[in-house]
């Protein structure tokens, strides 16, 4: 290890656990000539390659060339890119008019990728540039029309393919681009998993049955890190067969890697510790890129390596709440040596960290995964892992990042966590894993039917190409089992039962109401202060539960804001300079409605005292206030709040997102004994359905609440463990995992789960009582409800249910709110039922709201409900 290094370890406190080194590897090369390639090929080669390529690369192109769809799974910095436009100059060379769409996951990769694109054509043809680029930052459709006529190669993301491109094939001129469509890429293919890459592999779909519409047939390159079984992702991901071309023929050099496994023996605090370190990093002379999972800890703990950076007389820590003047006086992310990197930045101020990064005047960045995709970042010479990566996939990547010129050091710093500590306790154990499966759900209904709506309904992508509306729905692709079939139910007006709301949802434009990823709102940032009026980023609502919530400080490439005003309608959040003082949010427990209703149940399976109720649900997180640290001094404020205090007003007793989500309770009497630790269990319940089914983490979440009324002989306050789906409310994720033997082996691991990582005894208890009635699941367990009860009328005539006046509904036209009603009406000239409240409405002027009854639906156990007369406008307790 570099002694400047290990001198830098000492000084700050740091002792060395272990330290394991990765060999480095000689390079390995090939001639081009004798390659069976056309001549413009061969010649973009010894441009680009004048010393001959890797052997990997020629094997590759070769299998192109041959007619296979080629994936090539080599280690970072291995140059797949020359694949990509080899693979494109061969199919030229056969078509004058060929195009290709170079597909990457994420818009940062897809900016720079096109200047590499760019530069390689421009030099080849020295005639223009043949690379556009269609992102949700291009705007108008003329634009994006003129971009497709002009380029030979268009890049995209896949949320522009499935909300524009696609969608859009009656356009002449989309269509035309789709005739001469002869290649696609798709870069990092082992970013494609869980809920965005199933829909992936079915967005492709659709692209390649349009193309065939069209009278083309494109070929396929990809590019993927390290993953399990990488020929049958791609078959999954796009119906055809790849030649896989790996790290057994590897042929580009690899510098030694050096692994250093650090820790405090002193419980130094980390918020402090780990800047101090990274700010003693940037004087070593070289550059530096730190890993965190966390978006908040990133801006926090660069935020302090910046202050310590920047006044080397003193040790800042997470505590200091001296005003940074430099923060708002002079331009820190060009005048800075370290700074943090994340998603949700303006484009102008992550282009400017990127050229920074790339040019090598950063001493170092703190990222989260953002910074993990192909981005390249030559000057890199160490890394830190702030914890140990959970896949083999993100630590190769993230320590391919760096030393891609010269031997390099990498420190994984033990954060304390259980996993780490396993993994300290045998460093060598981080080799060994087996590399990661990419989750694909293929299977799923509610996915299948989403792409059902766009390509194959009366009226959809597949009938604007073939100009009819009339006959069967065919393909020459190759669909999952059940989509063929869910498409004639959709042309034949038999949609099944469980997709009619999705059908009703969707309207005329499914592929904007059911986009790729997570349909989290996005709120848009803006410092709004004197003449200023500046974009500071952008978040979901998820994020801004955490960061960005009423009185929060919020943290925007290292500097310090308040956020003094969140508009819901508008999706704004407006803050003001602040102070660097630490906030954080005060969150009530996690409140799970289960919907009871027969429509609204999917399945109620019975086994001995273990029950499973697989339901709608309405999941509500809220914010009751938050803690501010400031310097030595710990201030609590609590919704609302008091202008005088802390300078913002906020006029309601909690700051709360509501959203609908399908997922699965479990009851046991077990869960009822005092002091049992019901939390723990159900997010141990989550790890263990895990292993059983390869789902992606982030795409389920776990909870503990109880039941707010009778149902069946399950009673009112009877606690229950619940997963669910983490935001694709209406794809019944959770339905894979409420298989009786999926279930059964789940449960049966928590004991184990539970002597490990929980502290009182009557919790493992709980948990064995739990594992021996699931021991019997398979034999035992009965479905007691069916699914498909259809929805029956609550009322005769005009007399309608509604929500009592001075209970609680959700107003889900308003992103869920409680809607407190204060009165119900029958307004004529709408003829329909209206709500009124005042209690949503903020400021003094306190106007009522009347909205739709049918705009506020009950929360299940809360709402108290009751009977409205039309005709009379009286309420009438029961019928």
């Amino acid at each position: 290890m570099d002694d400047a290094l290990q001198n830098c370890l000492e000084k700050t406190g740091w002792n060395i656990r272990d330290v394991l080194s990765l060999p480095a590897k000689q390079a390995s090369y090939l001639p081009v000539e004798g390659m069976e390639v056309s001549r413009h090929t061969r010649q973009l080669l010894n441009q680009l390659h004048p010393g001959g390529l890797y052997r990997h690369q020629r094997i590759a192109i070769e299998a192109f060339a041959t007619g296979h769809n080629v994936c090539l799974t080599t280690g970072t910095a291995s140059g797949k890119t020359t694949l990509f436009q080899a693979a494109f100059i061969e199919e030229l060379a056969k078509c004058r008019e060929a195009k290709a769409l170079a597909i990457y996951p994420l818009k940062a990769l897809g900016n720079e990728q096109e200047q590499r694109w760019h530069k390689t054509l421009s030099e080849f043809f020295r005639n223009g540039s043949y690379v556009g680029r269609i992102d949700g930052n291009v705007k108008g459709i003329k634009r994006r029309i003129e971009i497709l006529r002009k380029n030979a190669v268009v890049v995209v993301t896949p949320d522009i393919m499935h909300a524009w491109l696609l969608p859009k094939v009656n356009l002449p001129p989309v269509q035309r681009f789709l005739k001469k469509l002869r290649l696609v890429v798709i870069d990092e293919a082992h970013d494609y998993r869980g809920v965005f890459g199933s829909q992936s592999a079915f967005l492709f779909r659709r692209l390649r049955h349009l193309c065939d519409l069209a009278g083309s047939a494109p070929r396929f390159v990809a590019a993927s890190a390290t993953i399990a079984d990488p020929k049958a992702h791609l078959e999954q991901l796009t119906g055809l067969d790849f030649e896989i071309v790996g790290q057994e023929v590897d042929g580009a050099p690899q510098h030694a890697k050096h692994l250093v496994f650090i820790e405090r023996s002193d419980g130094g605090d980390l918020p402090t510790v780990v800047p101090e370190l990274y700010a003693r990093m940037g004087e070593l002379g070289q550059s530096f890129i730190a890993f965190h999972n966390s978006r908040r800890q990133v801006e926090l703990f660069a935020g302090i390596a910046m202050r310590n950076r920047h006044d080397q007389s003193r040790r800042f820590d997470a505590l200091d709440d001296e005003k940074p003047e430099w923060e708002h006086q002079f331009d820190h992310l060009e005048n800075h040596d370290i700074l943090p990197y994340r998603s949700g930045y303006e484009d102008q101020d992550r282009s400017q960290i990127q050229r920074r990064l790339q040019s090598g005047t950063l001493r170092g960045v703190v990222s989260t995964s953002a910074l993990e995709l192909g981005i390249d970042i030559p000057s890199l010479a160490r890394g830190v892992l702030f914890g140990v990566p959970k896949t083999s996939t993100s630590f190769l990547q993230r320590i391919g990042r760096v030393g891609r010129h010269a031997d390099s050091e990498i420190l994984i710093i033990n954060t304390g966590s259980a996993y780490d500590e396993e993994i300290f306790a045998d460093p060598r154990l981080l080799l060994e894993r087996p590399a990661a499966q990419g989750a694909m759900y293929l299977q799923n209904r509610q996915i299948q039917y989403i792409h059902v709506l766009c390509l194959a309904r009366i009226g959809g992508e597949h009938d604007t190409v073939v100009s009819t509306q009339e006959g069967d729905f065919s393909s020459y692709v190759q669909w999952p089992d059940g989509f063929l079939e869910l498409a004639k139910a959709e042309r034949t007006g038999q949609v099944p039962t469980d997709l009619q709301q999705m059908s009703s949802e969707a309207g005329a434009e499914p592929h904007l109401v059911f986009p790729l990823r997570a349909i989290d709102a996005q709120f848009r940032v803006k410092l709004n202060q004197g003449p200023e009026n500046t974009p500071k980023g952008e978040l979901s609502f998820g994020q801004l539960m955490r960061e960005a919530y009423p009185g929060a400080v919020y943290r925007y490439t290292g500097s310090t804001f308040r956020v003094y005003k969140v508009n819901r309608r508008e999706r704004e959040v407006l803050v003001r300079k602040e102070r660097s003082y630490v906030t954080t949010a005060c969150f009530l427990p996690t409140l799970v409605l289960p919907n009871l209703n027969p429509d609204h149940v999917f399945s109620h399976r019975v086994a001995g005292k273990l029950q499973i109720v697989e339901s709608v649900l309405q999941i509500k997180e809220w914010i009751c206030g938050f803690k501010e640290q400031r310097g030595p001094n710990s201030l609590d404020f609590v919704y609302p709040l008091d202008a005088t205090l802390c300078g913002v007003h906020y006029d309601q007793d909690n700051f709360q997102r509501n959203y609908f989500t399908s997922g699965f309770c479990l009851f046991h009497p077990a869960l009822a004994i005092d002091k049992v630790e019901r939390e723990a269990l159900a997010e141990l319940l989550l790890q263990s359905l895990l292993i059983e089914v390869p789902f992606e983490p982030s795409d389920l979440d776990a909870a503990s609440d109880k039941l707010r009324l009778n149902w069946h002989d399950l009673t009112k306050d009877t606690p229950f463990l619940s997963i669910y789906d983490a935001n694709y409310g209406s794809l019944r994720l959770s339905s894979a995992l409420c298989e009786p033997v999926v279930l059964s082996k789940s449960i049966q691991r928590l004991p184990k789960f539970a002597e490990a990582f929980c502290e009182r005894e009557v919790t493992v208890k709980a948990a064995k009582a739990l594992a021996k009635d699931a021991a019997n699941f398979l034999r035992q367990a009965m479905n007691v409800v069916d699914a498909t009860l259809p929805i029956t009328s609550d009322a005769p005539g005009m007399v309608r249910k509604v929500i009592k006046p001075g209970s609680i509904g959700c107003w889900i036209a308003h992103d869920n709110m409680d809607f407190k009603i204060e009165r119900v009406y029958w307004n004529a000239s709408e003829a329909d039922i209206y709500y009124e409240t005042t209690s949503t409405v903020t400021g003094s002027n306190k106007a009522p709201i009347r909205v739709k009854a049918s705009n506020v639906v009950e929360i299940p156990g809360i709402s108290e409900v009751v009977y409205f007369d039309c005709d009379t406008g009286q309420l009438i307790e029961s019928l």
